[in-house]
């Protein structure tokens, strides 16, 4: 386990962050949530030993991290550490070098992760040449090619398009099974909740909440569903069933509801046609931290 235990940081006159503690337990994933300035980065790198705190701890199974190894840690930053006139593979091979591989071990392992995320055809080509969404590919490879117990991402969805992301996610669900401690600072709270198992969200510094994924979201209105359906006929009244923002084509609709049970209810009636897809709308980390932070000032 990692335990974070009342983290101090000022920059000055700057109070960056304040008496911040939680824990991270193995086998699990952490969406560490927050608006821009809110201490997140500040944070992770606490956590990470790149700079020290002027008060608390970072423990990593009740040693200091200052005592623990630093290829126990892996870290995937927010802005590129790559080489852009080498290749993705060589990138790789280099980052992999630092923690201890062998060349032939670096070279096979980049290989294993790139075919992994089906990104293998890449592997020869130099990163300037790259997407950016690639290019955070190679970023994510190298950040936890030497299979570390603690991963640090700090936003990896960004330039990712909906089939890396698929791939990325199930990266995230392999290092789960490996009962690895994984940190996932992002924005994109529609991203993150399916593999989340609980929440931190900072805002100025101090802890707006902590805690399990269901406990977050019990306290939020309940969700709306995006629906892509076919209907039988074209439907009157569509407040009348819930439903809103849609649009229409001939008797295909795409809308949302808050209300599953409408949506049941047409199956059953055969209302609905063909249901093509039916899916969870989460709020947005800004919307999300408004409503905690409501409930927060409630309570005080």
């Amino acid at each position: 386990m990692l335990a974070i235990k009342e983290l101090h940081k000022k920059f000055g006159t700057v109070l960056a962050v304040d008496n911040v503690s939680f824990s991270l337990k193995q086998g699990e994933i952490t969406g560490l949530l927050g608006p821009n300035g809110a201490g997140k980065t500040t944070t992770i790198r606490m956590i990470l030993g790149i700079i020290q705190p002027d008060a608390g701890c970072v423990l990593f199974n009740n040693e200091s991290i200052d005592s623990i190894p630093s290829k126990l840690f892996g870290y995937v930053p927010e802005e590129k550490g790559l080489y852009r006139n080498s290749t993705a593979l060589e990138n790789i091979v280099f980052w992999a070098s630092l923690r201890g591989y062998s060349r032939k071990e670096a070279l096979d392992k980049g290989m294993e992760f790139l075919e992994l995320m089906g990104m293998d055809s890449i592997a020869g080509k130099k990163i300037a040449s790259l997407s950016k969404g690639q290019q955070q590919i190679v970023q994510i490879i190298s950040g936890i090619i030497h299979q570390p117990q603690v991963i640090v991402f700090d936003e990896p969805f960004n330039g990712l398009d909906p089939v890396v992301q698929d791939k990325f996610i199930d990266i995230l669900k392999l290092l789960k099974e490996q009962n690895r401690i994984v940190l996932l600072s992002t924005h994109l709270l529609q991203l993150a909740a399916p593999v989340c198992d609980s929440f931190v969200m900072l805002y100025k510094g101090q802890s707006a909440f902590t805690g399990l994924k269901s406990e977050f979201f019990a306290a939020l209105p309940p969700p709306k569903y995006h629906i892509e359906a076919e209907f039988e006929y074209i439907l009157e009244n569509l407040e009348k069933w819930g439903i809103d923002e849609f649009n229409r084509q001939n008797l295909s609709y795409n809308f949302s509801s808050s209300n599953l049970d409408v949506i049941s209810n047409m199956i059953k009636d055969g209302i609905i046609k063909s249901l093509k897809k039916l899916e969870p709308v989460y709020p947005s980390v800004q919307e999300a931290f408004i409503w905690h932070l409501q409930l927060k000032e409630k309570k005080l």
